[in-house]
């Protein structure tokens, strides 16, 4: 799967999760930016990707991501 492909996906994720349909995300967008992302709802998403996407995190995955790009990254390497 492509990155664009994967951040339209996870832009979706997370207008779901967030119950926000007006969520624009972008590789350089950080958790700052994001009304309503705190840590309970990003144990939500973390959760919605992994179901999605069909993958796992592992810890180190999940705090290396400093931004939507990093998790675009980290997904994309993990497809088989």
């Amino acid at each position: 799967m492509e990155s664009t492909e994967i951040l339209k996906k996870i832009n979706h994720i997370f207008a779901t999760v967030l119950e926000n349909r007006e969520i624009l995300l972008s590789r350089e967008t950080i958790i700052t930016n994001i009304k309503g992302w705190d840590s309970f709802s990003n144990i939500r998403l973390i959760m919605s990707m992994e179901k999605n996407f069909e993958l796992k995190f592992n810890t180190f995955e999940i705090q290396s991501c400093k931004n939507i790009g990093d998790l675009c990254d980290t997904i994309q390497r993990k497809q088989p």
